[in-house]
């Protein structure tokens, strides 16, 4: 039986963003829904402080994901000014190895809040450019490496790590 491809990915070491991470950088995402979502991160490499001579031929990092219940919230921090947000919902709340949707795509800047309401679920226009059903998160996750990072590696940091700066 055949494998499914996985994407490459590789955690981003702390010294090349922990001293971007800025207290009044702090970003609020918001479910407001009624069911629960999920965001994926999605910022500039060229924000990171990666050594010289260091050879990353990465565009993109992701953050770690969020998984967020029904009416709930969470800070962020990021090192980017602004980052693409994917958010998106397992078609079995219950599972989340399953199949899912993704269906808003927007930017987030620095210390602004990211909303999600039931009304951008109940959306029925696909969004430009993404492909909105994935078979499993993998897919998603490789659907980025293809599309958004030259089919180079993935680079991840988590942004639940809070910094007293």
């Amino acid at each position: 039986m055949a494998q499914n491809p996985r994407p490459n990915i590789t955690l981003v070491p702390d010294t090349w963003y922990e001293s971007l991470l800025r207290s009044e950088g702090i970003s609020t995402l918001q479910n407001t829904c009624n069911q629960p979502v999920f965001f994926l991160l999605l910022g500039k490499m060229e924000h990171l402080r990666i050594p010289e001579g260091t050879i990353v031929r990465s565009e993109h990092y992701i953050l770690s994901t969020i998984y967020l219940d029904e009416k709930t919230q969470t800070q962020v921090n990021f090192p980017s000014p602004k980052v693409k947000v994917f958010v998106g919902l397992f078609t079995d709340p219950k599972n989340n190895q399953g199949e899912l949707t993704i269906f808003l795509l927007r930017e987030l800047e620095q210390s602004h809040t990211f909303n999600v309401l039931d009304r951008h679920i109940k959306n029925n226009n696909p969004i430009e450019g993404l492909k909105t059903t994935y078979e499993s998160f993998n897919d998603l996750l490789l659907f980025i490496q293809e599309n958004h990072n030259m089919n180079e590696e993935l680079w991840e940091i988590d942004p639940t790590v809070r910094y007293d700066i």
